[in-house]
């Protein structure tokens, strides 16, 4: 039941930026080589699952169920309402359940493409005077987990040294919320809250989600003038010459190959004639 309420939010989510992308085609699309932003992010990543103790005390979570993580991204924003966003994270996993007799830790590398959409610029409007900003975020992408589950052999909590160790591969789905202050025309400070949805079972124990809190550094910038990304192959057209202008042609190429010139003639080298005798 669960899983299908999480599934259906996830659905009005995409519905509402897929809304919102229509919407902003009407605007003015900036150029490729304009309105691109390079982020530096740091924070914590909490785990969530079926050996979580403090789910519901954000501050214990912090403390004993969050590791350091950091992370980089690459924005292109195609319109003052909606940039399309790059981005790679890595950072540690752990729990801290004692009842349980079992120890949860990991770590995880994740790369997500997603979509941000500029609430503030929705309600208010645009404007370039404006520092403070509010995003929603939403997107995809893959997720390689290393999960290690240990065990409490004695009553000492003695940590096992030999834990059952999965290396696994899932897909994730990213959405959260984000704010950046303007300091000057290049650099932004931004704090990034997220939710990472998982919904699958490793090492036998249910590994719902986990979140991302970071702060970070936006530095905007636009490639220079005359910069074009060549995607495709150059095209040469076809121009069909008239029978005058080829015999023309024709006629100068012929007289040149009989004579060059004397710059060709001087490194030109007659190969020697050879006799056959029979």
């Amino acid at each position: 039941m669960r899983i299908l309420k999480l599934c259906t939010a996830h659905k009005i989510l995409w519905l509402l930026l897929v809304l919102l992308f229509v919407y902003s085609e009407a605007n003015a699309q900036y150029a490729f080589r304009k309105k691109w932003t390079f982020n530096v992010n740091a924070g914590l990543s909490s785990y969530y699952g079926s050996l979580s103790q403090y789910k519901a005390d954000p501050i214990r979570k912090f403390l004993n169920e969050s590791r350091p993580a950091i992370g980089i991204s690459l924005s292109k924003h195609i319109n003052p309402l909606v940039e399309i966003q790059t981005q790679f994270i890595t950072g540690g996993l752990a729990s801290e359940e004692r009842d349980s007799a079992t120890y949860y830790k990991g770590s995880f590398m994740e790369f997500n493409i997603n979509g941000r959409v500029n609430i503030i610029n929705i309600i208010l409007g645009e404007s370039e005077e404006r520092k403070a900003h509010v995003y929603v975020t939403l997107g995809g992408g893959v997720v390689i987990i290393n999960s290690q589950l240990y065990n409490y052999p004695d009553e000492e909590n003695v940590i096992n040294e030999n834990p059952v160790e999965v290396i696994s591969t899932r897909f994730v789905l990213p959405y959260g919320i984000g704010f950046s202050y303007k300091l000057n025309d290049n650099i932004d400070l931004t704090l990034d809250i997220s939710r990472r949805l998982l919904n699958t079972e490793i090492l036998k124990t249910n590994f719902d989600y986990y979140n991302y809190t970071a702060i970070g550094l936006n530095y905007n910038f636009d490639f220079p003038r005359g910069f074009k990304l060549q995607l495709k192959r150059k095209r040469y057209a076809y121009v069909e010459h008239d029978d005058k202008a080829l015999n023309n042609y024709m006629r100068k190429k012929n007289k040149w190959r009989k004579n060059p010139g004397p710059l060709v003639r001087k490194h030109h080298k007659r190969r020697p004639k050879r006799t056959i005798r029979g």
